[in-house]
This record gives C-alpha cells, sequence and structure tokens, in this order.
C-alpha cells in the first residue's frame, strides 16, 4: 500500500505505464489541499538471507503474463524493453557458416564474407521496416519513425569448438568481442549509407528543445556550449550524447561524426537474443545465441502429426554431428575410450562455470559496448552459493539483470535429462548492453517478477 508522501515520490520516480492512471494520479494529487502526510520511518535492508528452496516451475501466469516494472508495461522476453507502441524486428546471423576447415590447425573465420552478410543483412532488416505489417496505427508510426532492428547472431558455441576454441578461454573472449564488433560497426555504416541513400529515420530529423534534465545527464553537452532551452537535431543528440554511439565513436570518430551531419538509417542496430528455436529448426541445433551448446547429445519427447503418442528421439548438437561427418563418426559424449573420445574443447552448458557464464568482466563489458540493446545468455545447474560470490564483481562490470531458472526437465514436456541435485540452482544470467529505449541511449533497468517458464526474476 502506497500512502502519504510516497504517492508523491511514486508518481515522480515511478509512475504507471498506462497514461491514464498517470494522469488520475496527477489529478488527484493536484487536488489535494493540505499537505501529504510525512512518512513516520523508513525501512533499511541491512542484509539478505536466503530464505530456503521452493519449486517455482510450471507456473503459469494468467492473462498476457506482463507486469508494471518502474514504468515499463514489461513481458517475458528479456532481451527488448521497447518504448509504446514499440515492436521487435529481431534478425540473427549464423556464425557456424562462417567457418573454413573446421576441426583442425588451418581451422579459420571468413571475415570478409562475414562483413558482406552483415551489410546485406542491415539493408534487409531496414526494409522489413517498409512491409512491418503491424495492426495499429500508433505501432506503424512508432516503426517507421524510428526504423530500428536488433540484429544478433546464433551459433557462437558451435563456432568456437569448430575453430577449436574451447567456451570462455581466452582466445574465444577475443573473437567473442571482434565477432561483436564488427556486427556493430559494419551495421553503423550501413546505417550511414542508407541515410544517404534514402534518409535518415524521421525522428532524427526533428528538433528537440534541451532540458535541464537532459544537461545533468549529459554533462558534455554543457561543455560543448548547449544550453537549457537550445533546439538540436535529434541526429545530434543520437550520434554524440547517446551512450552507446559514444562507445562506437572510441573506435570510428569519423564514421560518428558524419551520423551526427547526416543521420543514421535507424535509432537502433543491434540485440543478441537466445535465438532457441531458430538455432534448433532453421540452424539444425547450433548453439544458442551466445550460449555454448545445451548438451552434443540429448533427446526429445516429439509428438508426430495423426498421433497422441510421444517418441523418444535423439538429438545432436551441430558441431557434433560436423565432428561426425568430419573426423569421427564414432565419436560420443562423455566417452573415456580413445576411439570415441571428443576434443578437451567440446564443452556443453552443464560445464560452464560461474565466471564463464557470468562473463569475465572483460569480455562482458567489451561485448555489451557494442549492443544497442542487451543479449541474453542462460547457465544451468549452478550451486547458489558459487553463484553469489560472483554477483557483486559481475554487477559492477555491467551485469544489469538476473533470471533464475529451475531446470526442471521432469516437470517441462518435451525435455529430457537429469535435473539439480538438492541444494543445485540453475540460473539464467542476462546482460545488458546500451539501450536506447529512455531517452538517447541512456542504460535502461530491467525488473521482472516470475513468467511462464517459472523462472523467479531481478
Amino acid at each position: 500500500m502506497i500512502s502519504g508522501i510516497n504517492l508523491s515520490a511514486f508518481a515522480e520516480r515511478i509512475g504507471f505505464a498506462d497514461s491514464r492512471k498517470q494522469q488520475r494520479l496527477h489529478a488527484l494529487l493536484n487536488q489535494y489541499q493540505r499537505a501529504l502526510n510525512q512518512e513516520r520511518f523508513t525501512a533499511v535492508v541491512h542484509e539478505l538471507r536466503v530464505d530456503g528452496v521452493e519449486d517455482a516451475y510450471d507456473a503459469q501466469i494468467p492473462g498476457i503474463n506482463t507486469f508494471d516494472a518502474n514504468g515499463f508495461h514489461a513481458h517475458n522476453c528479456g532481451e527488448q524493453t521497447l518504448p509504446p507502441y514499440g515492436s521487435c524486428l529481431l534478425g540473427s546471423v549464423n556464425l557456424t557458416q562462417f567457418v573454413q576447415n573446421p576441426f583442425t590447425e588451418k581451422a579459420g573465420f571468413d571475415w570478409d564474407t562475414y562483413q558482406n552478410v552483415v551489410a546485406i543483412f542491415t539493408r534487409m532488416l531496414d526494409n522489413v521496416v517498409e512491409i512491418n505489417g503491424l495492426p495499429l496505427e500508433q505501432q506503424r508510426r512508432e516503426i517507421l519513425g524510428k526504423r530500428r532492428h536488433g540484429m544478433g547472431y546464433l551459433g557462437l558455441g558451435s563456432t568456437l569448438t569448430m575453430l577449436g576454441m574451447q567456451y570462455g578461454s581466452p582466445e574465444s573472449l577475443v573473437f567473442t568481442e571482434k565477432v561483436t564488433k564488427e556486427l556493430a560497426l559494419t551495421g553503423w555504416r550501413i546505417a550511414l549509407e542508407l541515410a544517404r541513400e534514402k534518409g535518415p529515420a524521421p525522428i532524427l530529423e526533428q528538433d528537440f528543445t534541451v532540458t535541464a534534465e537532459m544537461l545533468r545527464k549529459r554533462p558534455e553537452m554543457v561543455r560543448d556550449g548547449i544550453k537549457a532551452g537550445d533546439s538540436v537535431k535529434g541526429k545530434v543528440l543520437h550520434a554524440r550524447y547517446s551512450r552507446y554511439l559514444q562507445q562506437v565513436a572510441a573506435v570510428e570518430p569519423e564514421l560518428v561524426e558524419e551520423l551526427a551531419r547526416v543521420g543514421a538509417r535507424f535509432t537502433h542496430h543491434s540485440s543478441i537474443a537466445p535465438t532457441g528455436t531458430i538455432a534448433l529448426s532453421l540452424a539444425n541445433n547450433a548453439s544458442n545465441g551466445i550460449e555454448p551448446s545445451f548438451a552434443h547429445h540429448y533427446f526429445r519427447n516429439v509428438i508426430r502429426p495423426g498421433k497422441k503418442s510421444k517418441e523418444k528421439v535423439d538429438v545432436f548438437s551441430f558441431e557434433l554431428l560436423a565432428y561426425r561427418h568430419l573426423v569421427n563418426p564414432k565419436a560420443i559424449p562423455g566417452s573415456e575410450s580413445a576411439e570415441q573420445r571428443l576434443p578437451h574443447y567440446f564443452i556443453a552448458a552443464d560445464e560452464v562455470t560461474p565466471e564463464t557464464a557470468c562473463g569475465h568482466p572483460g569480455r562482458r563489458t567489451e561485448v555489451d559496448r557494442f549492443q544497442h540493446f542487451q543479449d541474453g545468455q542462460r547457465a544451468h545447474r549452478f550451486p547458489l552459493r558459487g553463484f553469489q560470490g560472483h554477483l557483486p564483481v559481475r554487477l559492477r562490470a555491467g551485469l544489469e539483470g538476473l533470471h533464475h531458472l529451475p531446470f526442471q526437465p521432469g516437470g517441462v514436456p518435451g525435455r529430457a535429462g537429469q535435473g539439480a541435485g538438492s541444494g543445485e540452482h540453475p540460473l539464467q544470467v542476462r546482460s545488458g548492453g546500451w539501450l536506447g529505449n529512455r531517452g538517447q541511449g541512456e542504460r535502461g533497468d530491467r525488473v521482472r517478477r516470475r513468467d511462464s517458464h517459472g523462472g523467479e526474476s531481478v
């Protein structure tokens, strides 16, 4: 229950996502004839203690699975925190298709083809804006005004394995940073080309009145001689004063200066989602998004068309199928036999440590530096205490969201395998990059409760 002076604080700092509710709250506060009652005490949290374990899987939330999260109307998706009437326009590049001579000493990555594909894909996603097919006029107006999209990749874990790198190793971190950086920089080069060809996103040609709040959040604007009340083009605010493009400017300052002069074709470009469905169905079970493979061999219960009974089928990771085809057809995960043993760099999600999954500070910061939205990464079967010790370090490195996802295959139809033992808490980790959703590139906050898969989030 919020009452007294706390009502004013709520209206100012949090508010309702529903504009009608927010207007009604302000109207009621303005009608109040006397001062609001002061709070008699302030509660201070000194520590948080674990209060036990409770199964949270197979939970279902009624309705449309949304709630008011610090002013955001938040869905269970964690990669995109969208503005009112915003819509996801996501696409992923399959990294496994650029590996050359896999599992050999000559294994390499075709960087030229990768950059060319990202360039063409960026143009394609921009074209999709024109045929968005969104049902509401407000949605169409929103996407045409900003022309935002989110390009990411899938198959990172599979690609690293095919290159002979173990997920989380120093060389894998260097590769991850480079592949993320090239996706972002190529996209913004195309944003400039498209703006010259077809014009920038309409919102970037609009004039915005500078407020004292903007100057407080961006003191560099004051250093540049901008004052409250001045009128500034959206493309200048976007390129010079968004935290995200300031990161890009540290690498390619001439590109960002041209974006400030000409404008960009779109306001947002890159985002790495978990991509579970498309990685399995379209990429022959390549690893999800930025993660390692869930497992290299497991079983799924499949219901065939026209049948009611379930059929148990083998599922293999993309990299294991490739290794069997190219190197050793008898290879089996976990085998101690020299004839069947896999190389040491074949690891799966349940072998990932908290350090690897939560991210070395350098890796998370470097990857997020070139992500306009966020990237999603899951980590399975972590002991809770083993994870807690790394949490403060990861938060200081830029980790923004944590998703506790209990792995309970027995309670989820279609999954097979062994669940976590007593006292083990699989955790899903979601890291936030630079968000452009709350003004020009301000880092966004994300708070979630329970989702329809039973996860608990902060």
